[in-house]
Parts: C-alpha cells; sequence; structure tokens
C-alpha cells in the first residue's frame, strides 16, 4: 500500500536534493532538484514547480553558483504571482536571506 502522493513524491525529491547540496554532493543535488521539477510539471502543481525552483537556486546560491542568482529571480517573479497562497511570503523571506549572498557573488 503505498500512501505518498505525487506531490509527496515532489517534496522528498527536493528535500533529498537540499540534503545532498549541504553535504556538499552539488551533483545529486541538482539531479535530484531537477527530478522534483520535473515530476511537479507532470502533476500540473505550478506550486511545487515553483517552491522547487526557487529552493534549488537558493542552494546553488549558497554554495557560491553565480549563474542561479538570474534563476532565482526568475523563480521570484513566478512566487509573487501566487498570492492566493503563502508562496510570496516564504520567498520573500528566503530573498532577504541569501541578499548577503548575492551581493558577494556579484
Amino acid at each position: 500500500m503505498n500512501l505518498a502522493t505525487k506531490e509527496d513524491t515532489v517534496c522528498l525529491a527536493a528535500t533529498t536534493g537540499m540534503a545532498y547540496f549541504r553535504t556538499g554532493n552539488d551533483f545529486e543535488g541538482r539531479r535530484y532538484y531537477e527530478a522534483a521539477i520535473e515530476l511537479a510539471r507532470q502533476v500540473g502543481n505550478d506550486n511545487l514547480v515553483t517552491l522547487a525552483k526557487v529552493h534549488f537556486a537558493r542552494e546553488r546560491l549558497l554554495r557560491g553558483d553565480k549563474d542561479a542568482v538570474l534563476d532565482f529571480m526568475k523563480a521570484y517573479e513566478a512566487a509573487m504571482k501566487l498570492q492566493e497562497t503563502n508562496i510570496p511570503a516564504v520567498v520573500d523571506h528566503m530573498a532577504k536571506e541569501i541578499a548577503p549572498v548575492v551581493a558577494h557573488l556579484k
């Protein structure tokens, strides 16, 4: 009996990606985040796509990936359109948290 939904699987894949990034394994972290984003697209959950993209870009920024700045900005803009959810507040807080990292990368 499988109790996990596809949305649960998206969240687990993204969390696994975060764990890999935090332990220094960028390759696996990227692989899991990309899988989470693709699965969220397949199930048609734009909120999860956006959250996964924001978190993926954040992890890349924390690892010093300058290319992630633009990806974070794009995901941030998408998140701000989701006003019927708590996603804009979460992402806005995240943006403030990583602002010093972004400033250092420029």
